[in-house]
């Protein structure tokens, strides 16, 4: 059986709902929506890796990686290195874009 709300308003019903009440549910509700998207956007944040690898790089920026191994020796961001590994700060690639844009 399918369960019935607890309380329901329609326009046949004599309730009304305040304007300053209506004000307060909807500020309410931004205020949860809000939340719950930041618990979001914090939880992919935290997924994404902060050092990409060369292919990684060139993947987030749409070049190939040749181009990023000359954007490298022309100095436009810098690069980490680890493990004998070539790594690249998305910050410093998100920096980069902001700079070239155009």
């Amino acid at each position: 059986m399918k369960r019935q709300p607890d309380c329901t308003l329609s326009p046949t019903t004599s309730q009304h709902i305040s304007p300053l009440d209506l004000k307060a549910i909807m500020e309410a509700l931004i205020d949860l929506i809000v939340e719950r998207i930041s618990g979001r956007i914090e939880a992919a944040q935290r997924l994404r890796p902060r050092l990409l690898t060369v292919e990684e790089a060139a993947r987030y920026l749409g070049r190939s990686e040749k181009a990023i191994y000359a954007l490298k020796a022309r100095g436009a961001f810098p690069a980490v290195q680890a493990d004998g590994r070539i790594m690249f700060d998305v910050r410093d690639l998100d920096q980069w874009i902001d700079q070239n844009k155009g």
